[in-house]
């Protein structure tokens, strides 16, 4: 099956206390003095993305929506069915999403901002809207983070997702359940997408790929190839580029499964990611690049708060770029 999906945003808290503080990845930075004031809490947020690459070409609203469940909501801002490529650098953000893990009940807002770009979908319960100055989309939950084990509250459930359907692979991922304030449907991650400005840190070249100078990133990068001709890994260092042959799909699957490990996400989050995207990672024919988006991309492109100050935050994107 095709996976046309949007930008998704899996949230995890992991949280202990009643601490209250922010903490913003993006560009933006916050008073460094107050924040060392106030201890984190117990609260760790894994969020991993992807984003599909293919020569000019944006996902249509109307594909996207049917590749979601039905439950899913549908932004306001979100363009009609067909929508014709904004701007060159433009891509749909596919499937992020951010998974909460949280060891005690704790009340948590979480804002994603969109620079250049919207949200079309998004789930459970958020409130997608503008910032007044500068003007920047965003989608903002607020809600209460609970034990993974923990029962949901009276009225409150799950909803259903079809068999099989890749929703429930990510709910597996054995994350937090999130209640949003005043709804009846809560869930195992947070989940948003639509179009933002997108750097590629590869360019297809004869087959292969080579690295782009892209500011404020490192040029210490790995790419893996799959397609007809075999599998291969493209490293870059500087200015020097080599590539080595690799032992087909599972040798590029051990290799990716071992960097998204250890970019700070969970085995269940990983695998969440790897099932979801099995078709587009490992089963297709195409001749196709797979690389990571760093940490410090990802945050240039979404920056993320989160109330209460989480411990910690990992975000890592995955992107799959058809030569």
């Amino acid at each position: 099956m095709r996976r046309s999906i949007p930008l998704c945003l899996l949230v995890v808290l992991a949280c202990v206390g009643d601490a209250r503080a922010q903490l913003r990845a993006g560009p933006a930075q916050l008073d460094q003095p107050s924040l060392a004031r106030t201890a984190p809490a117990a609260l760790d947020v894994h969020e991993w993305g992807v984003w599909r690459l293919r020569a000019g070409r944006v996902d249509h609203l109307a594909d996207l929506v049917r590749e979601c469940p039905t439950f899913v909501h549908h932004a306001s801002s979100g363009p009609p069915p067909v929508t014709p490529r904004p701007r060159p650098d433009v891509e749909i953000a596919l499937k992020p999403v951010v998974f909460l893990h949280a060891d005690t009940p704790l009340d948590v807002t979480l804002t994603v901002e969109m620079p250049g770009g919207q949200p079309w979908l998004y789930f459970p319960d958020a409130v997608a809207g503008i910032t007044p100055s500068p003007e920047v989309r965003t989608v903002r939950w607020n809600g209460r983070a609970l034990p993974a084990g923990a029962a949901l509250p009276n009225g409150v459930t799950f909803p259903t997702a079809p068999g099989g359907h890749w929703w429930n692979a990510i709910r597996g991922a054995g994350a937090s359940p999130f209640v949003p304030t005043g709804a009846a449907l809560a869930e195992r991650f947070l989940f948003y997408d639509g179009p933002i400005p997108f750097r590629a840190l590869w360019a297809p070249a004869r087959g292969s790929v080579v690295p782009v100078a892209v500011p404020g990133v490192s040029r210490t990068r790995v790419a893996w190839l799959l397609g007809p001709t075999g599998a291969a890994r493209v490293s870059a260092r500087g200015q020097r580029v080599t590539r080595a042959p690799l032992a087909g799909v599972d040798a590029v699957r051990t290799e990716l499964r071992a960097a998204l490990l250890a970019s700070g996400l969970t085995g269940g989050e990983t695998q969440s990611l790897l099932t979801t995207w099995d078709g587009d990672l490992f089963r297709s024919q195409a001749a196709r690049a797979i690389w990571l988006v760093p940490r410090s991309e990802y945050d240039r492109m979404l920056p993320l708060t989160v109330t209460p100050r989480p411990r910690s935050i990992a975000r890592v994107g995955v992107a799959i770029q058809l030569l």
